[in-house]
């Protein structure tokens, strides 16, 4: 905003400011004692406004006109949840991407739990609250895999390679590269690929890339489940990687509940352009945009929920192994000692 207005407008909405940990999101206002723990001075923090209206005019900004308004500012996983048509309680929406971001709205504010964090989804007309989960290390485990498999780091070739085979022959891999997020919050966590035996075959490890990704989108949505005071019954997927529709296919089966694939690239700068269309006049208000139209492709699940529940029951023990605990003697910061723990 500062660079569209040419240093004119020096602010920002509710929602990219209570990503900044310096932001009261009940009071809606920067928290001096956050601030002073920061030592961040109050002076230097932008003005905070509502979501969607006019924040100021484009002013030597090529290739922009002059004079456009600019109408709204808005998190990214936040203006994803409004771009699905999300208006009231009751849906999971997921971004894919290097990492992951689950978000549902809440009827009004709560404190956070262990599992999951509150934030301010947006500010339009009022403020409205969000529990979001996120995921470290999602898509971004395929290059990684690619590598450590020979595929030249193509993720494109763990996908096809993991397709030769039936399932994962018992084999889980639990990318906690960089810990786990939601709903564990472990930062010393670390990656395991377990349950091998003589039958796992390179195809095997490729599945279990493949299908750790679905498996954290299970333990957020989970979690969500548990905390809601709606019933979960879908999934809204948007961002890279929910264009796979065999990854859909699986997320739909491990969740036992339907996904629904966003044909619509870009979920985020669709929301983006919806509250600038509700500060326009374009539409009346945030229900007007969420009945409009949005091409979308449902996948149901169709896996017993025994093999389910196998399946699920495997991956917990396989993300159990990954915690760190001081009481099971794993310190995996010995690890970049040279030591064996």
């Amino acid at each position: 905003l500062w660079n569209l207005t040419a240093g004119k407008r020096h602010a920002c909405d509710e929602s990219n400011a209570s990503r900044t940990q310096l932001f009261n999101i009940v009071k809606g206002e920067w928290d001096e004692e956050l601030c002073g723990l920061f030592n961040v001075r109050l002076t230097s923090l932008p003005e905070v406004s509502p979501s969607a209206g006019i924040f100021g005019r484009t002013l030597n900004a090529a290739p922009l006109p002059d004079g456009l308004p600019v109408c709204a500012l808005v998190g990214d996983s936040h203006a994803a949840l409004f771009g699905h048509g999300v208006s009231s309680p009751g849906t999971v929406k997921a971004t894919y991407g290097t990492g992951s971001s689950l978000m549902t709205l809440l009827p009004k504010f709560r404190r956070p739990t262990k599992d999951a964090v509150v934030t301010i989804a947006w500010n339009v007309a009022h403020r409205t609250y969000a529990l979001e989960g996120n995921i470290l290390v999602s898509a971004s485990v395929l290059p990684w895999a690619a590598k450590w498999l020979g595929l030249d780091g193509d993720p494109a070739k763990v996908d096809a390679l993991a397709r030769t085979v039936e399932d994962s022959s018992g084999v889980f891999m639990v990318p906690a590269m960089a810990g786990l997020g939601a709903p564990h919050w472990d930062a010393r966590a670390r990656g395991v690929v377990c349950g091998l035996t003589f039958n796992a075959e390179a195809g095997h490890l490729a599945r279990a890339a493949m299908e750790s990704i679905a498996f954290q989108v299970c333990d957020v949505f989970a979690s969500m489940r548990a905390q809601s005071s709606a019933p979960l019954e879908c999934l809204l997927a948007d961002g890279g990687p929910s264009d796979n529709d065999w990854l859909m296919s699986l997320q739909a089966d491990f969740l036992g509940a339907p996904v629904w694939q966003g044909k619509i690239a870009e979920a985020s700068a669709l929301g983006a352009a919806g509250m600038a269309g509700i500060a326009a006049g374009v539409w009346r208000d945030v229900g007007e945009f969420a009945t409009l139209p949005r091409p979308r492709r449902e996948f149901p699940p169709s896996m017993s929920s025994q093999r389910r529940e196998h399946l699920l029951s495997g991956w917990r023990a396989a993300v159990d192994r990954t915690l760190f605990s001081p009481d099971n003697g794993r310190n995996f910061s010995s690890h970049q000692h040279g030591g064996m723990s």
